[in-house]
């Protein structure tokens, strides 16, 4: 039991690095424009992840839902500076 609890955190971990990551750096391109192709290949990364935690169970889902819509905001929202 102690194993599938380890392997569910290092999940959940996993998935909280991506998020944050994929979040720092798109928050970097919208508000400096650095780092163009890095956020959007974690972004696409944190997709693909979000697709395949969905199929294992909708709470896991959401888990990394929340930070692939940030993500997505940052990075594909024009700001000012890029008008």
């Amino acid at each position: 039991m102690e194993d599938l609890a380890a392997v569910v955190i290092g999940i959940l971990l996993a998935q909280l690095a991506l998020g944050l990551s994929s979040l720092t750096f798109s928050a970097i391109y919208f508000f400096k424009a650095k780092f163009k192709i890095t956020s959007l290949i974690l972004t696409v990364l944190l997709f693909a992840e979000t697709v395949w935690a969905f199929t294992i169970s909708q709470p896991l889902g959401w888990f990394s839902a929340v930070p692939l819509a940030l993500s997505a905001f940052f990075r594909f929202v024009p700001s000012k500076r890029q008008r």
